[in-house]
């Protein structure tokens, strides 16, 4: 097959897991296979290629190589925020915020000059 599997479990369907509940899982959850990387892997290839071959197998599934298999999941996904750090050029990092302290009423704050204080 040319198409490389997506091993993305958002492209599941219902349909899919109802499926394999019936067939190789043998009325197991296909959700119990999740907690497992490798079994959660060999569902995502069954659910896949069983919907156009529906004699393929999870023994079929176990044996798909991984130059068939496209590790990048969630390519439609947002990329993450870039986040800058000082040491690169662009916008200076904002200043953090003062927090109100509790002990002291606002506008009480302590005086950040240098000037002596004449107390």
């Amino acid at each position: 097959m040319s198409d490389k599997i997506s091993l993305d479990p958002k492209q599941l369907t219902m349909r899919d897991l109802k499926r394999a509940r019936a067939g190789p899982l043998e009325g197991r959850s296909p959700y119990d296979l999740f907690e497992d990387e490798l079994e959660s892997r060999v569902l995502v290839i069954w659910c896949v290629r069983s919907r156009d071959d529906p004699e393929f197998t999870w023994d079929d599934a176990q044996d798909v190589p991984y130059s068939d298999i496209s590790m990048r999941v969630g390519e439609d996904d947002d990329p993450p925020p870039l986040t800058g750090s000082s040491d690169e050029p662009g916008e200076p990092d904002a200043k953090p915020r003062r927090r109100p302290s509790p002990t002291r009423p606002p506008g009480s704050e302590p005086s950040t000059s240098s000037e002596p204080s004449s107390a």
